[in-house]
C-alpha cells in the first residue's frame, strides 16, 4: 500500500511565476508578470470565502510586492487574474526608507571575492523576499515599510538562528 502526502513541504513557500509572450500587444498587462506567492490553499479565509462562496476548492496567489492575484475562478473551470489597481501611498518626503544590506546578504549567501554580487537583493527580490530572513536584509528591494524595517525583526532573527542549528 502506498500512501501519498497531500501536504507540500517547501520552506520558501509555493508560487506560480505569470509571463507574456514577447510582443504581447497590451503594455497594460505588464505590470501583473512576475512571481505571485499562494496565500491561500483552502477556502477558510475571509477573503477567499467573500469570493468563492459556492466552492470547496479554492487557490489564490498574491504577486510578490503588490496585491495582484492568480484565483481559481469561482466556476471552478480555470484561473483568472485580478490586478489591484489601488494607487500605492506615498511615503512623506521626510520619512525614513528601507536600504538593502548587501555586504550581509553576500556573506548569508557565502558570496565572497568573485562571487560577490552588489545587486544581490535586487537581482534576487523576486525569488526571496518570501523568506523573511531576505525580506529584512534586503528590506528596500522587498519593498518593505518604513515601520518594519527600521525595528528589530524578531521573527527573522529567529529564522536565522533556527537555520544554523541554534535555539
Amino acid at each position: 500500500l502506498k500512501t501519498v502526502s497531500a501536504t507540500i513541504d517547501c520552506p520558501l513557500g509555493i508560487g506560480a511565476a505569470l509571463t507574456f509572450s514577447e510582443g504581447h500587444p497590451i503594455a497594460d498587462y505588464a505590470p501583473l508578470e512576475g512571481l505571485y506567492e499562494r496565500v491561500n490553499a483552502s477556502c477558510t479565509g475571509d477573503l477567499v470565502r467573500d469570493h468563492f462562496p459556492e466552492t470547496s476548492f479554492c487557490e489564490v496567489y498574491r504577486q510578490i510586492g503588490t496585491m495582484n492575484e492568480i484565483r481559481w475562478h469561482e466556476s471552478g473551470c480555470g484561473w483568472v487574474v485580478v490586478h489591484d489597481r489601488t494607487p500605492p501611498a506615498t511615503p512623506a518626503a521626510d520619512a525614513p526608507m528601507c536600504v538593502d544590506n548587501v555586504q550581509l546578504m553576500n556573506e548569508l549567501f557565502h558570496q565572497t571575492g568573485v562571487d560577490y554580487d552588489a545587486n544581490v537583493c535586487t537581482r534576487a527580490a523576486g525569488f526571496y523576499c518570501s523568506n523573511v530572513i531576505f525580506a529584512a536584509v534586503c528590506a528596500a528591494s522587498c519593498n518593505q515599510l518604513p515601520a518594519q524595517c527600521l525595528a528589530d525583526d524578531n521573527v527573522a532573527a529567529e529564522a536565522h538562528v533556527t537555520m544554523h542549528g541554534g535555539t
